[in-house]
């Protein structure tokens, strides 16, 4: 009984720092050297204490990864690799799709100033500069369009 006591004081530390996903959370308390037969249980006890959340995770990470200037291609990638499950990252990603245009424009105009590339070169370049942010082609194509405001 003691162990599980260590290893839920262990884990609710990481989660007084910040949010984290289960899997996060299980590889930070395995590196610790607990046994993972005692690490579930403790992990199933604050799922259902509310402490622990991947969703409220997930939020967390989007929103401070779109902070960041990243877009949802990479974010979801990054989020995979955390092993989110993929019905919570459609849900939380795909919901903010007129943010993600907004989004790559905003990460566009700040690398690159306000107007948009003319010629091939720049725009093979600002297009390249998204993709590695992670946008869409279609979130990258709203942001190196001109808007009817600047024709």
């Amino acid at each position: 009984m003691e162990l599980l006591q260590t290893i839920r004081d262990h884990a609710l530390n990481f989660l007084s720092i910040r949010e984290h996903a289960r899997a996060e959370l299980r590889q930070k308390l395995l590196s610790k050297k607990f046994p993972l037969e005692a690490i579930e249980p403790v992990l199933t006890q604050l799922q259902a204490d509310d402490l622990l959340s991947d969703a409220r995770f997930t939020e967390s990470f989007i929103r401070g990864r779109m902070n960041k200037g990243y877009g949802p291609v990479r974010i979801r990638y990054e989020l995979h690799q955390l092993q989110i499950a993929e019905d919570l990252l459609n849900e939380l990603l795909d919901s903010r799709d007129v943010q993600w245009i907004e989004a790559a424009q905003r990460v566009r105009q700040k690398k690159f100033g306000e107007s948009v590339p003319t010629d091939m070169k720049q725009k093979a370049k600002q297009i390249r500069f998204l993709q590695y942010r992670g946008f869409s082609t279609a979130h990258i194509q709203h942001a190196i369009t001109p808007s009817s405001e600047d024709v």
